[in-house]
C-alpha cells in the first residue's frame, strides 16, 4: 500500500488504535514473527512478496511512496520462508528498516548517519506513558523534535529512546488523547501523562443500533457524559436531565420519592397519544413497568408513583447518554419514537488491574414551615371569625363545625358554657398555633451507596456493581428503598470475533399515604386553631362528615395510621451480543435481549379510618340505631377495603445487523441494515375487596351478601380485571450515509414493521 508523506501521521494513529495491552501484545508479536510464508516460486518481485505477506498473515504492510522498488526481482532459496527472512529480502540493499507491531508492518527509512566527527553523544532515556488515572497507554508514540528518534510504549506503557545531549522537546501522542510536549533536560527517566481528548466523545454517537462518527451525521443528537450529569440530590437519571439538554423539558410534578417526572423532547405533539420518549439501554428498548393509559401518563396533575422505564437503572452504572431529537435520528426506531429517543450506554471495565470503586452521597431536604408561607396563625384565624360574627356575616357555602372558635360559639349560644369560659377557651385557641407542617413533615434524609469492581485483561473486560438507595420523603409517611445490581462482561474470542453478556436487576419498595389523603393539602389549608391532640395526649377528633346515622369524626393522624399505599417493583434485564468482523469494512452483529418486571400495588384502608367510615356510614365501634336502614345503605358494613393490582411485562428482542463502512478516496459510504424480532407481553390482575382487616392477620370478614343491599351492589360493580396483552413485531431497517471530504453529508433511513396489532 502506497502512502504519501502527509499520511504518515494517520499510519501512526492507525497503529496506536489497534495496539492492545498486556500479554496479548507481547504474545501476538512473537507469534507473528515466527510465521512462515508459502510462495508459488523462488523467483518473484518485491510487489508479490508484499501481497503474499498480507494475504497469508492478515497483516498490513505500510511504507512511504518512492522508498521501495516494487518491480525488483528477488531470488529465494526456498518456497517456504519465515516472515522475517522475506522482510529482510524486501529491504535488502536499501536504507530501510521494518517494525512489526500487532497486525501491522511499518517500513521506514533508517536515521541518516552523520559524520563521526560531528555525531553528538546520545543518552538512553527511559520513561512511562499513562493516562490521567495512571493506566498504561500501550502503543503510545514518543517522538524527538530535535532528532529522528522514535519510540513506542510497550504493554506496560514503558519506553526507551536515545536522545542527543542538550535540551530536547519530546512529543507523546495516543489515539483519543491530547498530544503532550515535554522538555527533556538530561533526566534519566520521564513520566508522561496524557489527558483524554475533549472532542473524542463528541465525535462518536450511539443510536442504539449503531456507533457512528458524529461528523458524518446530519441529525440532531445531543451527547452527554454521565459524570457531567451526576447530581447527588437526584436519585434517577430522568431527574438529573432537568435543565441540562437544550430543547428537552423535564417536569417534576412532585418531590415524592420514586415519582417519575414528565419528559418532553419534541413538545406536546399528541392530544390523546403517548408523549413520553423511548428509553433504550445498551441497544434494548425498555418498557413501562405497568400498562398505564396515555391519559394518566400524560396528565400533569396525575402522579405516577410506579415510576417509568428507567427508574430501576442505577445512575452510577451509566457512562453516557445520547438524545435523538429529530425525525432523521429517530426514524430507525419507527413510529414509536415520534417523541424522541434517549439512548443509555452503561459502563464497562477499563484496561488494568481490578479497581474497586465506592461512591456515596447524602442529602437533607428541609421540611416546609409556616415562616416561608403567607398563612394565618391561630390568632389571625380566630380574629377573622370574631369579625365575621361582629359584622353579622353568615356561612353560605358550608355550616360551621363544632370545633375551634365556631364550636365554642355554638356552645355559648346553646348555654353549654358561660361567657367567662367562652372567653378563656377563645384565648387558648389564639395561643394554640398547631404546627401541622412540623407534625406531618420532617427534614428528609436520603443516602445512597454504590460499590463497583471493574477491570480488563488481555481478552476480557468486566464490570460488577451493587447499589443501595434509601430515600425519605418530606412527608413522614413516604419512604423509598431500592437495591440495584449489574454484571457486564465482554470477551474477545478471536482477533475478529467478540461477545458480551450483561445482567442487571433492581428491587424497590415504596410506601405512601392512601390515595384519599393529601398531606400537603391538609397541612396547608387546615386552621392552626385546631388541635391535633387533647390535653391528655389522645387524638383530637372533630366532626367532618354527617350521614343519616351520625356525624363522622376525623383526625389526620388516625387516618394516616390506618390507611396506606405500598408499591413493590422488581425487574431484570439480560443482554447477549456477538460481533464478527471478517473484513475491515464489514461488521456482522447479533443481539438478543430478555427483560421482565413485576409490580405489586396495594391501596388499603382499615375499618378504623374515616375513609371506611364514610362507606360504613357510622363511626368506628358504633352501631346504627336503624339496623334495617343500615343493611340497605351501608357499602362496607364490616372491615375495610383492599385495592390490589399486580402487573408484569416480558419482552424478548433478537436483532441481526450488518454494518458497511467503505472509504473511496475523499468519499465515505456507510450502511447498516438489519432485521429485528421482538415480543412484548403485559399481564396483570386488579381487584377491589371489602371487609379487609390488615391488623387481624390480613384477613377478610365474612359478610353475608344477601343481608346488605348496598354491599352486594358494590361487589357486583367492582369486578376483578385481568390483563393479558401480547404485541409481536417483525421489523427490517436500514440506514445509509454518504460523506464527501467530511463536509458534505447525506443520511437516509428506512424501516418497515409488521405487527399483530394490524391483524
Amino acid at each position: 500500500m502506497k502512502l504519501s508523506d502527509r499520511s504518515i501521521i494517520r499510519i501512526h494513529q492507525n497503529l496506536r488504535r489497534r495496539w492492545t495491552a498486556g500479554v496479548l501484545f507481547f504474545f501476538i508479536c512473537i507469534t507473528l514473527q515466527a510465521q512462515t510464508i508459502k510462495l508459488k516460486t523462488t523467483r518473484t518481485t518485491v510487489r508479490n512478496l508484499i501481497t503474499a505477506i498480507q494475504q497469508q498473515t492478515g497483516m498490513s504492510v505500510d511504507y512511504r511512496q518512492h522508498t521501495l522498488d516494487l518491480n525488483r526481482t528477488v531470488n529465494l532459496g526456498s518456497k517456504t520462508l519465515p516472515l522475517e527472512t522475506l522482510l529482510k529480502e524486501i529491504i535488502q540493499g536499501s536504507d530501510l528498516q521494518y517494525v512489526i507491531n500487532d497486525r501491522h508492518i511499518l517500513i521506514t527509512q533508517k536515521p541518516k548517519p552523520t559524520a563521526r566527527k560531528q555525531e553528538p553523544a546520545t543518552q538512553s532515556v527511559t520513561g512511562t506513558v499513562t493516562d490521567e488515572e495512571g493506566s498504561p497507554l500501550a502503543g503510545a508514540l514518543i517522538r524527538s523534535r530535535r532528532s529522528n528518534a522514535i519510540a513506542v510504549a510497550d504493554a506496560s506503557g514503558n519506553f526507551t529512546i536515545n536522545l542527543p545531549e542538550g535540551p530536547t522537546e519530546l512529543q507523546a501522542s495516543y489515539l483519543g488523547m491530547d498530544p503532550q510536549t515535554v522538555l527533556w533536560n538530561g533526566e534519566k527517566s520521564l513520566n508522561i501523562i496524557l489527558n483524554n481528548s475533549a472532542i473524542s466523545l463528541d465525535n462518536v454517537v450511539i443510536t442504539g443500533y449503531q456507533e457512528i462518527d458524529k461528523r458524518k451525521l446530519s441529525s440532531s443528537i445531543s451527547t452527554m457524559k454521565m459524570d457531567d450529569l451526576m447530581t447527588p440530590s437526584a436519585t434517577s437519571l430522568d431527574q438529573m436531565l432537568q435543565g441540562r439538554v437544550a430543547g428537552m423539558v423535564v417536569m417534576n410534578a412532585s418531590s415524592t420519592p420514586g415519582v417519575a417526572p414528565k419528559i418532553r423532547i419534541r413538545g406536546s405533539s399528541s392530544i390523546t397519544g403517548n408523549r413520553e420518549p423511548v428509553w433504550v439501554v445498551d441497544g434494548i428498548i425498555l418498557d413501562e413497568p405497568v400498562a398505564i393509559s396515555t391519559e394518566e401518563l400524560n396528565s400533569i396533575d396525575n402522579v405516577n408513583f410506579v415510576g417509568n422505564a428507567i427508574s430501576g437503572i442505577n445512575p452510577s452504572d451509566i457512562e453516557r447518554i445520547d438524545i435523538l431529537k429529530d425525525v432523521s435520528a429517530t426514524a430507525i426506531y419507527g413510529v414509536k419514537a415520534a417523541n424522541g429517543v434517549i439512548v443509555v450506554t452503561t459502563r464497562k471495565g477499563k484496561q488494568g488491574k481490578p479497581q474497586v470503586t465506592y461512591t456515596g452521597s447524602m442529602s437533607l431536604t428541609t421540611r416546609p414551615n409556616y415562616g416561608e408561607l403567607n398563612l394565618m396563625n391561630s390568632k389571625d384565624r380566630v380574629e377573622l371569625s370574631e369579625e365575621m360574627v361582629d359584622r353579622g356575616l353568615q356561612f353560605n357555602t358550608y355550616l360551621p363545625t363544632s370545633m375551634a372558635y365556631e364550636g365554642e360559639l355554638q356552645k355559648l349560644w346553646n348555654k353549654s358554657i358561660d361567657y367567662d369560659t367562652f372567653r378563656q377557651n377563645v384565648r387558648q385557641l389564639k395561643e394554640l398555633n398547631t404546627d401541622w407542617m412540623k407534625m406531618l413533615y420532617r427534614n428528609a434524609f436520603t443516602h445512597q451507596h454504590n460499590v463497583s469492581v471493574s477491570g480488563a485483561g488481555d481478552r476480557m473486560d468486566y464490570y460488577l456493581s451493587l447499589g443501595y438507595l434509601n430515600q425519605q420523603g418530606a412527608s413522614r409517611y413516604e419512604n423509598l428503598e431500592r437495591i440495584t445490581g449489574m454484571l457486564k462482561v465482554n470477551v474477545q474470542l478471536t482477533d475478529n470475533l467478540s461477545a458480551g453478556l450483561k445482567i442487571s436487576t433492581n428491587n424497590s419498595e415504596a410506601n405512601y399515604p392512601h390515595s384519599s389523603v393529601s398531606v400537603l393539602d391538609y397541612a396547608y389549608r387546615t386552621s392552626r386553631a385546631i388541635p391535633a391532640y387533647n390535653t391528655d395526649g389522645s387524638l383530637f377528633y372533630y366532626d367532618n362528615y354527617k350521614t343519616e346515622f351520625a356525624s363522622l369524626p376525623f383526625n389526620i393522624f388516625n387516618e394516616l395510621n390506618n390507611t396506606g399505599k405500598d408499591i413493590n417493583t422488581r425487574g431484570t434485564l439480560i443482554n447477549v451480543h456477538l460481533d464478527w468482523k471478517p473484513l475491515k469494512w464489514l461488521k456482522l452483529s447479533s443481539l438478543a435481549g430478555l427483560s421482565f418486571s413485576n409490580t405489586e400495588q396495594e391501596n388499603w384502608a382499615d375499618e378504623q379510618s374515616f375513609y371506611i367510615a364514610r362507606y360504613r356510614l357510622t363511626p368506628y365501634g358504633r352501631q346504627a340505631a336503624d339496623q334495617e336502614r343500615f343493611h340497605q345503605t351501608s357499602v362496607i358494613p364490616v372491615g375495610g377495603e383492599l385495592q390490589r393490582e399486580t402487573s408484569g411485562n416480558h419482552r424478548y428482542t433478537w436483532r441481526n445487523s450488518a454494518d458497511f463502512s467503505y472509504p473511496i478516496g475523499d468519499h465515505l459510504l456507510f450502511a447498516s441494515v438489519g432485521t429485528e424480532i421482538n415480543s412484548l407481553k403485559y399481564n396483570g390482575y386488579r381487584s377491589t375487596r371489602f371487609g379487609y382487616m390488615p391488623f387481624r392477620g390480613k384477613k377478610f370478614a365474612d359478610i353475608d351478601i344477601l343481608a346488605y343491599d348496598a354491599y352486594a351492589a358494590a361487589v357486583q360493580k367492582n369486578v376483578d380485571v385481568i390483563t393479558d396483552n401480547t404485541v409481536n413485531t417483525l421489523s427490517a431497517y436500514g440506514t445509509f450515509s454518504y460523506s464527501y471530504l467530511n463536509r458534505y453529508i447525506a443520511n437516509f433511513n428506512i424501516r418497515t414493521d409488521g405487527s399483530n396489532r394490524f391483524g
